[in-house]
């Protein structure tokens, strides 16, 4: 166990930390499959068995190119962009890790902690993400860096230094908590932050950029941190 007793804010970020983002990306690639089966006269579950083959062999940005080539349809850009926007725009069916249900509902049970999160992405996909997984009414603060413009994600500093401004706690009284070592805690190190990787599977050996990119304390489950 590990514990955070000098902390009274508690910064997320979103995807694959306190929730698995596959679920977005079926969800938004089943609505996706929908619309071109009714559009186009296509059997779903035809549809559905190509597309599997698909995501596990090339990378997400190709998915739709090489199903529209499998089923015969001739392409466009106009197809592309409706294809994208459906699997943004689809309503996502989103739940909580059950640890960090566990963990969020501890936190928000002491008194005078702040809880937020700050994510990357376009803004109403992850706005739409957040309000699925009821966390509106869990955070008191919500940060979208792209709201401010796609090159104030992370690692670049404004959010967390907006944290910090907003609250007024700083140092040692925060906590951050991701899953990607790329960007995650290289800005909140910086900060004298507290970070934790958030690191679900265990098996999978990740590559540190440098010592600068590593969180203090590495768990697989929310289980593991102590409120004290």
């Amino acid at each position: 166990m590990y514990s955070l007793p000098s902390v009274n804010t508690y910064i997320f970020d979103l995807d694959d930390t306190l929730y698995d983002e596959s679920l977005f990306v079926r969800g938004g690639t089943k609505a996706v499959l929908e619309w071109l089966a009714l559009r186009y006269d296509l059997k779903l579950p035809s549809l559905l068995k190509m597309m599997s083959s698909i995501t596990a062999t090339f990378p997400r940005n190709e998915w739709y190119q090489k199903l529209i080539e499998k089923v015969d349809i001739s392409p466009s850009q106009w197809l592309i962009d409706e294809m994208v926007e459906i699997y943004r725009n689809h309503l996502p069916h989103l739940r909580l890790f059950s640890d960090a249900a566990r963990f969020l509902t501890k936190i928000r049970g002491k008194k005078g902690v702040i809880l937020g999160i700050i994510t990357d992405g376009m803004v109403s996909v992850q706005k739409s993400k957040v309000r699925s997984l009821g966390l509106p009414q869990i955070m008191d603060l919500q940060i979208f860096t792209w709201s401010k413009g796609i090159e104030y994600q992370k690692p670049n500093s404004w959010a967390f230094e907006y944290v910090e401004k907003k609250i007024g706690s700083s140092g040692a009284e925060c906590c951050y908590f991701g899953n990607d070592l790329r960007k995650d805690f290289l800005t909140p190190n910086r900060l004298r932050w507290n970070t934790v990787y958030v690191h679900r599977r265990k098996n999978e050996h990740v590559l540190i950029p440098t010592k600068e990119h590593a969180a203090h304390i590495e768990i697989h489950s929310f289980d593991q941190i102590s409120l004290g």
